[in-house]
């Protein structure tokens, strides 16, 4: 089941992490795990005014991919498991962890209306990553475009923003995604422009690790802003479980027991987080629900894309950025 995050509970970051290894760049194995990318436009003042606390309020869940336009997804990868390190924020006290680095993403879709999903920070030599879900960033294949007025308030509490809202210049996903609408590919990176101080993102307020290749069975919790009814929005929830295959007519994804619902898309999966260590990596992102009947309360298990060499294909082409 699902969990309101308890704010004075959740206090230390969740980026004490240990790298376990390197691997060298997987080549993409077809144009489907090609990464492509948004123009490149710096956040303008008419960005920076788009998003006023009544506007996050009233933006609705992005809609999550749908199956019917979506190819089998391949075989995982069986590359090297790797990861790569977390890091501390300097501008926030070291103990805001998780509200620093998970927080709720806004974004106008091509028809002009206004949605929600969630993100994490990431680690990476460029300090400017958000990750999140692909249908966070761009719509389910040709038919749409990158969205835009891409916004990101980590630790967003009932409309406030205790660490800045931060704005996108760059989204980057998978040509599986943007070009096919396949959902083995539904995986977005927002690349962040620095403050009004010119601080990066992940040097202000820390960014969680990443891992690849690490297969299923894996103890999780899953972070991530609901915001269909009987949830609104205005704060994060988790869920706790063992990651396990779970196989549909388009392939096998690590699948999560969970009852959070629209919103949470692209809420961060993090392996090896734990109230008392507080390390962790992302593993994936939400990406899709299951219902036992037809409305959103009745959520039951949420799928993801795996991370295995397409995802690190992904970082190694953003990780500079």
């Amino acid at each position: 089941m699902n969990r309101r995050v308890p704010r004075a509970l959740l206090a230390v970051a969740a980026a004490t992490v240990l790298a376990t290894g390197t691997a060298s760049r997987a080549a993409a194995t077809d144009t489907a795990a090609t990464p492509t990318h948004s123009g490149h436009t710096s956040a303008t003042a008419t960005n920076h005014r788009y998003w006023t606390a009544q506007r996050m309020r009233a933006a609705t869940p992005a809609d999550p991919p749908s199956a019917g336009t979506s190819a089998p997804a391949p075989a995982p990868s069986t590359g090297p498991a790797a990861r790569v390190r977390g890091a501390r924020g300097t501008a926030v006290r070291a103990d805001s962890g998780l509200f620093s680095m998970t927080g709720r993403i806004f974004f106008t879709e091509d028809d002009g209306t206004d949605h929600s999903c969630t993100g994490s920070t990431v680690n990476s030599d460029g300090k400017n990553l958000v990750f999140t879900a692909g249908h966070c960033v761009h719509g389910q294949g040709s038919g749409h475009a990158w969205w835009t007025n891409w916004a990101f308030v980590p630790g967003y509490d009932n409309g406030s923003a205790p660490h800045g809202t931060w704005y996108s210049s760059w989204l980057w996903s998978m040509q599986g995604w943007t070009t096919d609408g396949n959902r083995y590919y539904d995986v977005g990176v927002a690349i962040m422009d620095t403050d009004a101080n010119g601080n990066h993102i992940v040097d202000a307020l820390g960014g969680q690790g990443i891992e690849w290749n690490y297969g299923y069975q894996r103890d999780v919790h899953d972070f991530g802003y609901p915001a269909d009814p009987p949830y609104d929005g205005s704060t994060m929830y988790y869920c706790t479980g063992t990651t396990y295959p779970s196989a549909t007519s388009l392939g096998t994804f690590p699948g999560l027991d969970c009852n959070m619902n629209g919103g949470a898309s692209g809420g961060p999966w993090l392996d090896g987080y734990s109230d008392g260590t507080w390390s962790a990596y992302l593993y994936t992102v939400n990406s899709w629900m299951y219902y036992h009947g037809s409305t959103d309360d009745d959520v039951y298990r949420w799928e993801a894309p795996y991370f295995g060499d397409d995802v690190k294909n992904l970082y190694d082409d953003v990780a500079n950025l």
